[in-house]
């Protein structure tokens, strides 16, 4: 996309890293009669003020959406959909690591690697450029991985950690959904 990539950007990003501890298990959904139920913060909508949880949930091929008295919004999906979801946004997660490693917005961020179910991701730097940049990179990967986890029905955690990619140095450590509001 026009620019050059930097040698220490020809590592693509990658799920499962085997440095990583791999977590296999599926997380408990509470599921009737073969239905998953999500419950998801009224934050998702807010943007909408003419919100429409019926039109949403067919838009979406949810079985159905609620609004909740404190703002939350449950949607009713089949497993099956569920699992369609769950398919899309990794594979939309997956490209946006990889645009991110070495791209042209972010040229300082050499490589990203996580766990199966995002609750651990090293995003690789140079540290030098990193520190220079008003970098928000850590808070798009928090919010990805706990969208993630949300639709897979895990409590939302996610522990983000940047590297110095010549040195293996931590730079700094968050976990969310504890960084947001810091």
């Amino acid at each position: 996309s026009g620019g050059e990539e930097s040698p220490s950007s020809s590592q693509p990003a990658s799920i499962g890293d085997p440095s990583q501890p791999e977590v296999s298990a599926q997380p408990e959904i509470p599921a009737q009669n073969g239905d998953v139920s999500i419950n998801l913060p009224g934050d998702f909508f807010e943007s909408d003020p003419d919100f429409d949880p019926s039109a949403y949930a067919q838009k979406q091929g949810f079985i159905g959406a609620a609004v909740n008295e404190d703002g939350s919004v449950t949607v009713t999906m089949t497993k099956e959909r569920q699992q369609e979801l769950l398919t899309d946004l990794r594979e939309e997660i997956e490209n946006a690591f990889e645009e991110l490693a070495g791209g042209s917005a972010t040229p300082y961020v050499t490589n990203i690697t996580c766990d199966e179910n995002f609750t651990h991701i090293v995003m690789e730097v140079e540290r030098e450029a990193y520190e220079a940049a008003a970098d928000m990179t850590p808070v798009t990967l928090g919010f990805s991985a706990m969208l993630y986890q949300k639709f897979s029905g895990q409590e939302p955690h996610c522990n983000i950690t940047v590297k110095d990619a010549a040195t293996g140095e931590a730079i700094t450590n968050a976990v969310y959904p504890d960084a947001i509001g810091r």
